[in-house]
Order: structure tokens, then C-alpha cells, then sequence
């Protein structure tokens, strides 16, 4: 009998085990969407699930019309969520009105879209941080003071001295990084 107690918790793992503090933040969050908590464990973060955590950790009522939804987020779960970070101008669409819900959403396009949130919150946040010495990301770079203000203010890594831009962003990672925005104005 304690040779199979001790065979289950090797196999099923501990179940009383402390379930890590940004995954549970977000189960707690989603607890009315429960369909969106494959989020968590995709290795690469959509347009549609960027707009999603955005409303779901920024929630703001914004009244959204059915025929202000891009025919291509119609087919998707909880459509109103993806419309209401695009009404509030945190996700654009594209110039032939298309979300594109399916694109993979890179580094520096996060820490555009978190740095827009930030801004739109707290004006002055831009200056209050210091500049971060990226390797891989100069002041040439487009994004660089999006990326620079995540960096410096720890919302988002470096690693190595370097960000790595062009990298996908996990689900997981996404959510430890809108978990940090969201700490940051409590």
C-alpha cells in the first residue's frame, strides 16, 4: 500500500505542492473564461492572446458593437475581449481592417504594447527609469525606449546584457510580464 502511495506521487506529482504565483494570479483572473487557460502553456504568444490578457488583467468597460469586430476575430472565443484592447488602442489593426489574431507576437512588440499601457496609466513613467545598455538593441532601434523603459523598470529581462527582439514570447513568459504591470498599479 505505501509502495503504490509513493508510486502515484512519483508519477502524478505532488498534490500538495504551492502552484506558482503568476499561473494561479491568472487562473483567479480567468476563473469566468476557463476556455483561455491554454494561454499559460503555449510556447508562443498570438496577437489575440496578447489582446485577451490585456483585457483580462487591464479590464476597462468599452462597449463594442457587433459590427465593429474584423470579420477574422468573429470566429474566435470571447471576440468583444480582442475589440476592447483594439477600441482602447492598445493593439492596432492592420490598414485593410484585419486583426490577424493568428501572428506570432515578438519581444519588442510586447514591450510596445506594455509600455503603451504604462504611459496611458502614468504619464511621467518615462522619466523616472534609467536608460538599460542592451547589446543587441541600440538607440537606432525603433523600439528601443519601449524596450529600454520594460528593461530598466523590471517588468521585462535582459539576458546576457541582450534582449533578443526578435524572439517569440511564451504564454507563460507574457503572463509574468502583464502579473508585473498590473503589481506595479495596485
Amino acid at each position: 500500500m505505501i509502495l503504490f502511495a509513493v508510486a502515484l506521487l512519483i508519477f502524478t506529482g505532488c498534490p500538495f505542492r504551492k502552484k506558482d504565483k503568476y499561473l494561479s494570479q491568472f487562473d483567479y483572473l480567468t476563473s469566468n473564461v476557463t476556455d483561455l487557460r491554454f494561454i499559460a502553456e503555449e510556447n508562443v504568444l498570438t496577437r489575440k492572446d496578447a489582446a485577451y490578457l490585456f483585457s483580462i488583467y487591464f479590464p476597462l468597460t468599452v462597449k463594442v458593437e457587433s459590427m465593429e469586430i474584423p470579420f477574422d476575430v468573429k470566429m474566435y472565443p470571447y471576440p468583444s475581449l480582442i475589440c476592447s484592447a483594439v477600441k482602447r488602442g492598445m493593439i492596432n489593426l492592420y490598414p485593410d481592417s484585419t486583426f490577424r489574431p493568428d501572428e506570432i507576437v515578438y519581444r519588442y512588440q510586447l514591450a510596445i504594447l506594455l509600455s503603451k499601457y504604462v504611459l496611458t496609466v502614468d504619464p511621467f513613467f518615462d522619466a523616472n527609469f534609467r536608460i538599460a545598455e542592451l547589446n543587441d538593441v541600440d538607440e537606432s532601434f525603433f523600439a528601443y525606449k519601449p524596450i529600454s523603459m520594460m528593461v530598466s523598470s523590471g517588468v521585462m529581462e535582459a539576458k546576457n546584457d541582450s534582449f533578443y527582439p526578435n524572439a517569440p514570447v511564451s504564454g507563460y513568459d507574457a503572463l509574468r510580464f502583464f502579473h508585473r504591470i498590473r503589481e506595479f498599479y495596485r
